[in-house]
């Protein structure tokens, strides 16, 4: 049989453990929804761009070059605008990546030898 404190403390564990589950679906929450504004965002400015029509400018069909934008192509913004989003999220990752090893490394050296 388990004492009073003993119970206490097992009961704080695992509030803290529920504490931590919902912190973390939160977080998983907003990571997905933030990745799905910024793909829906893709795909509304394309949809916009490709229903321009840009004064000045000479309408000819592209037959060689930039191909994926032949005829004011809807899919070739798309394509362009996630894949440009995907190279977003890599960097950002490295980036963040980097920082850790080398806050794990500072911490992992002593100050005082500096």
């Amino acid at each position: 049989m388990r004492s009073t404190t003993e119970r206490i403390k097992l009961a704080k564990k695992q509030a803290d453990e529920i504490k931590k589950q919902r912190n973390e679906k939160r977080h998983r929450l907003a990571v997905i929804s933030c990745y799905s504004f910024g793909i829906a965002l893709i795909v509304v400015i394309s949809a916009l761009v490709c229903n321009l029509n840009f004064a000045g400018f000479e309408q000819t069909p592209m037959h060689d070059t930039a191909s994926i934008f032949a005829n004011k192509g809807f899919l070739g913004y798309v394509v362009v605008g996630i894949l440009a989003f995907l190279l977003g999220i890599s960097v950002t990752l490295m980036c963040d990546i980097l920082h850790k090893r080398n806050k794990e490394r500072n911490e992992g050296n002593d100050r005082t030898d500096r």
